[in-house]
């Protein structure tokens, strides 16, 4: 198994074997998720908690965050918090006051 960006052929940097056997290997492209996948994860991460939430707070945040499944846990786990933190179920306003959060933060933190 190889990974990497780009076409594997440039990987071969001009050795003709090599050029030949990664043009004939089996190849797939990885997609960043669509917004389905990441309701669905954050549903899981949701339930994996034990958190009660209705579909539209999943929908809502899957148009807004990282298409990542780090990025879905780190919301559930700040959503989680925050409503401990507020003392309330986890609803909409709770959720656009953690994707808001997470929109200000430094990249890479």
């Amino acid at each position: 198994v190889l990974a990497g960006r780009g076409e594997p052929v440039a990987w071969a940097d001009g050795l003709r074997d090599l050029e030949t056997r990664l043009s004939a290997a089996t190849r797939i492209d990885l997609v960043e998720p669509d917004e389905a996948l990441m309701k669905a994860v954050i549903l899981k991460l949701l339930r994996d908690r034990q958190l009660r939430s209705s579909d539209a707070i999943a929908s809502y945040a899957a148009a807004r965050i990282g298409k990542t499944v780090a990025e879905a846990d780190k919301f559930v786990t700040l959503l989680d918090a925050a409503s401990i933190e507020a003392g309330e179920g986890i609803g909409i306003r709770l959720a656009r006051q953690v994707i808001a959060n997470l929109s200000e933060e430094p990249f890479g933190a």
